[in-house]
């Protein structure tokens, strides 16, 4: 079953914390969207390694940042795309004045998508602990962290630790 519509209207709803659990620890999903304004949200799985959420299109983002966000969290998560997706698992295209905020993904399994995380614009944030594999072939700018996107629009006091990144 696709799950995206339960997890979206969680993400919407204004709850401050989403836990995925078992016994469903395998949730499909066909993208996901922090919207504008969104502040204080943490997605989190009951342990690493325990929670997957599925991607199921060949193409897109897996979740994506529209607007600014404050102290976002996913922790423990593994986000798989099924079918290779040429897409970005995490991406924000925030280059303006409303960057991320204060984010944090911890322990993150990241697998199948052409590309790990892209967060164009943003301060304060960490990538802490987790693996990010790629589909098997290198690619230029492929799977991987890029924070920042040019000197007009920076990360700014990024921390990246204990990540383990393969093609």
């Amino acid at each position: 079953t696709d799950d995206t519509a339960a997890i979206q209207a969680a993400i919407n709803s204004g709850c401050k914390r989403i836990y995925f659990h078992r016994p469903s620890s395998t949730y499909a999903f066909t993208g996901l969207t922090i919207g504008a304004g969104t502040s204080n949200l943490s997605l989190v799985g009951e342990s690493y390694g325990n929670v997957e959420l599925r991607y199921t299109p060949i193409t897109g983002n897996g979740i994506t940042f529209v607007g600014e966000a404050d102290n976002f969290t996913m922790k423990d998560i593994g986000l798989r795309a099924i079918n290779n997706s040429s897409g970005t698992a995490i991406f924000s295209n925030n280059m303006s004045s409303a960057p991320l905020r204060d984010t944090i993904f911890e322990n993150l399994n990241i697998s199948g998508f052409l590309k790990g995380i892209i967060i164009q614009g943003g301060m304060n944030g960490k990538i802490v602990g987790g693996r990010y594999a790629g589909q098997g072939k290198t690619v230029i700018g492929g799977i991987g962290v890029q924070l920042g996107e040019d000197a007009n629009y920076a990360y700014n006091h990024g921390m990246i630790e204990h990540v383990y990144i393969e093609v």
